[in-house]
């Protein structure tokens, strides 16, 4: 029996996508292009994307592999490298705390429009993946790459809101100094 081609293959994924996937995506570009432009922000929204994103990560990388402990510990290990990192790559640059409005100014940045791309496509890429290869899904070398993968990008978010809230002097003692 032949392959069907690649180009069919992947117009049928397309097509048996469901729909709440591609508003999943939208919502995605349309807080990632926000994040492009210069805000004032709030410490709980500062808090939001990481939060809302990792969670969005840990449910892609549970969900695509199982609630196993080494994806989870892969995913954590990921989330915690990001943090680790964060201590020296200053992301975003230009962040100012006002005091009098108990707030932060952020500049713009298409970082978080890539990163919220990313976690989407590793995401639906791992679930056509384990689709077309249920086998797949019970490899550890897999599960695990896919955890560390998943944490990896959703520690991105983190990795920012660190950064942004350590201009306040208020680092947040997600890990020793």
């Amino acid at each position: 029996m032949q392959a069907a081609p690649l180009s069919i293959v992947i117009i049928e994924v397309l097509k048996h996508t469901p729909a709440y996937v591609w508003l999943i995506l939208a919502a995605l570009i349309g807080f990632g292009t926000f994040q492009m432009r210069d805000q004032l922000i709030g410490r709980a929204r500062v808090l939001l994307l990481p939060v809302a994103l990792g969670a969005y990560s840990l449910w892609g990388a549970a969900s695509a592999f199982g609630t196993k402990w080494d994806v989870l510990v892969a995913w954590a290990l990921g989330m915690g490298f990001m943090l680790w990192a964060a201590r020296w790559v200053q992301w975003p640059r230009k962040v100012e705390f006002l005091p009098e409005r108990n707030a932060f100014a952020v500049s713009g940045s298409f970082v978080p429009l890539i990163a919220m791309l990313a976690v989407f496509a590793v995401r639906y890429v791992a679930t056509v993946t384990l689709i077309l290869n249920p086998q797949w899904r019970s490899l550890a070398a897999v599960s695990i790459i896919g955890g560390l993968g998943y944490g990896l990008l959703s520690g991105v978010f983190a990795m920012r809101a660190r950064t942004i809230l350590a201009s306040a002097g208020s680092t947040p003692r997600l890990l020793p100094a």
